[in-house]
C-alpha cells in the first residue's frame, strides 16, 4: 500500500490541493480516468482504457532500447578499430546498428499505427499531427540501416 492510502485512513489527515500545473495531477491523470471508465461503462472499458498507454509505453521502451543499440554499436567500433587484424570486418558494429535501425522501424510503425489511440489523450497534441520528431525517427531508419550495411563491408585498412 502507498503511502498516500496509508494517511487516507486516518481521518485527521488534510491533502493539499493538486492543481493542472503539477506533476502529480498528470500522474495520475490516466489511472483516474480509466477509474472513472470502471465505474460509469464496466471493466471492458477499463481495460480498454489501460491499454491505451501499453502503446505508447511501447514506442518509449523501443527508442531506449535503439539508443542502446546504436551506443553499444560505437563502443563496439571503438574496440574493434584497435582489436581486429588488418583486412578484418565490422561485423559485430554492423549488426548492433542494423538492430538499432529495426528497434526505430519498429517504434515508429506502432506509432503510426496506433497514433489516434496514443493521441486521443488532451495532455497531447491534437490528433493528425505527429511532430518533428516522429519525421526524424522515420529518417532514422534508412541512416541506420545503411550505416549498419556499411559497417558490415567495411574493412580495416592494411
Amino acid at each position: 500500500m502507498s503511502d498516500s492510502q496509508d494517511a487516507s485512513l486516518d481521518e485527521d489527515v488534510v491533502f493539499p490541493r493538486v492543481s493542472e500545473s503539477s506533476p502529480e495531477f498528470y500522474y495520475s491523470e490516466p489511472r483516474r480516468r480509466a477509474l472513472e471508465c470502471l465505474l460509469s461503462a464496466g471493466p471492458a472499458a477499463f481495460h480498454t482504457q489501460l491499454s491505451l498507454e501499453h502503446w505508447l509505453h511501447a514506442v518509449q521502451a523501443l527508442m531506449v532500447v535503439s539508443v542502446l543499440f546504436s551506443a553499444v554499436s560505437f563502443l563496439l567500433f571503438l574496440c574493434q578499430l584497435y582489436s581486429l587484424r588488418r583486412g578484418g570486418l565490422f561485423y559485430i558494429t554492423g549488426m548492433f546498428q542494423i538492430f538499432a535501425g529495426l528497434t526505430v522501424f519498429s517504434a515508429s510503425l506502432i506509432y503510426s499505427l496506433h497514433a489516434p489511440e496514443i493521441l486521443s489523450d488532451s495532455s497531447l497534441p491534437p490528433a493528425g499531427h505527429f511532430g518533428y520528431c516522429f519525421v526524424v525517427a522515420w529518417l532514422c531508419v534508412p541512416a541506420l540501416l545503411f550505416s549498419g550495411v556499411l559497417y558490415i563491408h567495411l574493412r580495416k585498412k592494411e
